[in-house]
């Protein structure tokens, strides 16, 4: 697998999207963090397995981290990833990435996450990062 693995992620393309790689954070409104983020832990996945990694590719425009499944050797763990891309899917508000829409799942923790593809098994990653950053 390729070690920079946003270069063959689905959804936004590093290269072409220049507004992405140059627009600024901007934070939510009051309104939109007492919507969107739980302060209670929503699941009861055990997040110890999970071992999250930093994404280099975004680290200054879109910092955030991922696990991927490849990596995953035992059953406890990827029951574990199971479990949170199934969260994800069940769970998830839809908000925009500048146009791209995406899912995110508030976990209640302080982060919220995010995923590509229609089975846990075709998602081969999941992203998380600060609940309270929005890009528009």
């Amino acid at each position: 697998m390729n070690d920079n693995i946003y270069d063959s992620v689905k959804g936004v393309d590093v290269e072409s999207d220049k507004k992405f790689n140059n627009a600024p954070v901007e934070q939510p409104t009051e309104l939109e963090r007492e919507y969107s983020i739980p302060t209670e832990i929503q699941d009861d996945i055990d997040f110890s397995l999970l071992k999250w990694k930093e994404a280099k590719t975004y680290e200054k425009t879109a910092p955030h981290e991922y696990v991927v499944l490849e990596y995953i050797k035992d059953d406890k763990t990827k029951e574990a990833y199971t479990e949170l891309w199934q969260a994800i899917q069940d769970k998830a508000v839809e908000e925009f990435f500048y146009e791209h829409p995406f899912k995110y799942y508030y976990r209640g923790d302080g982060y919220k996450y995010w995923t590509y593809g229609d089975t846990a098994e075709s998602s081969d990653l999941i992203n998380r990062a600060k609940a309270d950053v929005y890009y528009k």
